[in-house]
C-alpha cells in the first residue's frame, strides 16, 4: 500500500466517525456497532498503508545514502589502506602483457596515495569483461 491508499482510508474513517456522531445509540444499537467495526477496519487499513509507505521511504533513504557514498568514492577515490587519510589516485595505466590480454582491453592500473607523508602504491588489474578469470580457469 502507499500513502494515497492510507489517506483514502483515513478519509473513510473520518466519514464513519461523523456518521457515528449522528446515530442515536438508543434507537439503533446494531447500526452503531456496525459503524464502529467499519471505523476500526478503516483505521487498520490506514495504519498498514502508512507503515508500508514509511518502509518504502526508509529503503529509498538507504539507497540514496549508498549512492552518495559511491559517488564520493568515484569522485575522490578510495581511502588509502595504509594511512587512512589520503585518497588513492590513479597514477598510470598500462596494457596487461600476460597472455596477450592487453589486446582485449585488460589493463594494469597503478594507484598512489595522495598524502605527502604516505608512499603507498597499489596495482590493480582492470578486467571489465572478466577475460583474466577465463584465462586462469583454462590453465
Amino acid at each position: 500500500m502507499d500513502v494515497m491508499t492510507g489517506l483514502a482510508a483515513l478519509t473513510q474513517a473520518i466519514g464513519i466517525a461523523k456518521d457515528l456522531r449522528e446515530i442515536e445509540r438508543s434507537v439503533d444499537e446494531a447500526t452503531y456497532k456496525l459503524k464502529l467495526s467499519e471505523l476500526t477496519s478503516a483505521l487498520a487499513d490506514a495504519k498498514i498503508a502508512l507503515s508500508d509507505a514509511n518502509l518504502a521511504l526508509n529503503e529509498r533513504k538507504t539507497a540514496i545514502a549508498d549512492l552518495q557514498v559511491e559517488l564520493e568514492r568515484m569522485l575522490n577515490g578510495d581511502f588509502c589502506p595504509k594511512c587512512r587519510t589520503g585518497r588513492l589516485e590513479l597514477l598510470k595505466t598500462e596494457r596487461h602483457h600476460f597472455g596477450g590480454l592487453g589486446r582485449y582491453g585488460v589493463e594494469d592500473w597503478t594507484y598512489k596515495c595522495s598524502s605527502q607523508d604516505c608512499s603507498f602504491e597499489l596495482m590493480k588489474l582492470n578486467d571489465p569483461q572478466g577475460l583474466a578469470k577465463q584465462a586462469m580457469a583454462r590453465r
